[in-house]
């Protein structure tokens, strides 16, 4: 039998784990203080970049309507929290930096919320992520860096009800250390405008001067499989880039391979049947490189940070290093103070080159992830 967490200990085991994350993420943010964008402009910049309206009242299988009415409640409490922010040159924007902790004394309501392996349970302040995927969908068709965005990983919740966007685009956040973030590495200023209205959420990201690119998101190479232990979908995400003055596609860039295993009645589907006899693999450790999370390597992408393959550093059975590899090499970003793998190009906190990183001591992860076993919204 698998040795339980902390977290998973009890109710009161798990909000001591919950502050204990708020707590860290606040420390872990003290280098960055006066780089998130908060000022507000109270004229709205001349270029619209992009424009999206999000339905907020959407049937999702047999979940309870009322959740749906408090969600509609909590996102117009959010809404003029973060309309109208401006993200200058090298600001950036943090979600719940703007929106703070969406708690019942605020006015917050009980909406839903998701926990690790796809349960659905309710919360105060559910629903929240539907905010932020809206943000990160109009974000994809902008020259802004996401440096922090997590997913609902390896589960797909509901069936499609009105989907106007591809599966496997959304987010998923947890107040204070599960967060969206992005940081505007250009030199342009850019300004996230949001509101609600009856039926929608709606927003623009909005810019000072043009951009001298285009992005088109598409979803490719889309099917459900029967497989061992369920059916699953399946997708690729791609992001293309256009040179707005000659209409050529400069770079097409894979953003995510989903494969999700669907929680409703599958009735209509049309589904490829892959079942074979099972192989028991052995599990293979790894390293996250980004966040130092330690977790099975058959994972396409980190469960903390959401960073693919190529950050990965393997491990021994153990937890450490494998031999031969030599220990591992760290640095810290000159400008924002973060500490990282040496092996990354830019800093995954605000974005600057090899030429800001200084060596530092490396030092063993101490922890394992257990985000699998929180509550997300």
């Amino acid at each position: 039998m698998a040795r339980k967490l902390f977290c998973e200990l009890g109710p009161t085991a798990y909000r001591i784990s919950t502050q204990k994350e708020i707590l860290l993420r606040d420390l872990k943010d003290l280098p960055l203080r006066g780089k998130f964008a908060r000022e507000k402009g109270q004229e709205l910049l001349p270029v619209k970049v992009k424009h999206h309206a999000s339905l907020i009242r959407r049937r999702l299988g047999n979940v309870d309507m009322r959740l749906q009415e408090n969600k509609a409640v909590n996102l117009a409490l959010a809404a003029p929290l973060v309309d109208r922010v401006l993200i200058r040159p090298g600001e950036i924007f943090s979600f719940w930096r703007l929106v703070g902790n969406p708690t019942a004394k605020r006015g917050f309501r009980e909406g839903l919320v998701i926990a690790g392996g796809g349960r659905t349970g309710s919360g105060v302040g559910g629903g929240m992520c539907q905010f932020t995927n809206l943000i990160h969908w109009m974000v994809l068709h902008t020259d802004l860096t996401i440096v922090e965005h997590h997913h609902h990983d390896g589960v797909d919740l509901f069936p499609d009800f009105g989907r106007v966007i591809p599966f496997g685009t959304g987010t998923s956040i947890l107040y204070n250390y599960l967060d969206y973030r992005f940081c505007n590495n250009t030199n342009r200023t850019y300004q996230l405008t949001v509101w609600v209205d009856d039926e929608y959420l709606n927003g623009e990201i909005r810019a000072d001067a043009p951009q001298e690119h285009s992005y088109h998101i598409e979803c490719r190479d889309e099917f459900f499989s029967r497989e061992a232990d369920g059916i699953y979908r399946n997708n690729e995400i791609w992001r293309r880039k256009i040179d707005v003055r000659t209409g050529d596609c400069v770079e097409e860039t894979l953003l995510r391979k989903n494969h999700a295993k669907i929680a409703y009645d599958p009735t209509g589907l049309t589904v490829v049947d892959r079942t074979a006899p099972e192989e028991k693999k052995e599990e293979t450790l790894v390293r996250c490189k980004v966040c130092g999370a330690i977790f099975d390597g058959s994972r396409d992408t980190c469960p903390v940070c959401g960073v693919g393959r190529a950050y990965y550093e393997p491990l021994n059975a153990a937890g450490h290093s494998v031999p031969g590899r030599g220990p591992r090499k760290l640095v810290k970003c000159l400008v924002c103070g973060e500490i990282f793998d040496a092996a990354l190009d830019t800093c995954p906190v605000c974005g600057v080159g090899r030429d800001k990183f200084v060596p530092v001591e490396a030092e063993e992860a101490s922890f394992r992830n257990d985000t699998e076993n929180t509550y997300v919204i």
